[in-house]
């Protein structure tokens, strides 16, 4: 997870070149967050989505939670991409 994307498990087959909407939460941001990406890799774990067109107030928000002591654990949720 980092503010450019993040490795997901979809609850489908996931193929690069596939896009995504991906809607996620972060400890200590009210609300959820929105972003579309695309797939730019695939793992035996999951496929791993590059955001695009991230609005700065989300970039913004990733980079304080990724800063923050702990979100290393809290990232790693195990949900499913949408």
């Amino acid at each position: 997870f980092s503010e450019y994307g993040m490795l997901v498990t979809p609850a489908e087959v996931a193929q690069v070149g596939q896009r995504y909407e991906l809607i996620f939460a972060v400890p200590g941001h009210r609300g959820s967050f929105r972003v579309r990406g695309v797939g730019v890799y695939s793992t035996p774990k999951g496929v791993g989505i590059r955001f695009e067109h991230v609005p700065p107030e989300v970039t913004s928000a990733l980079r304080i939670f990724l800063s923050s002591p702990g979100a290393a654990t809290n990232a790693d949720t195990g949900s499913p991409a949408t």
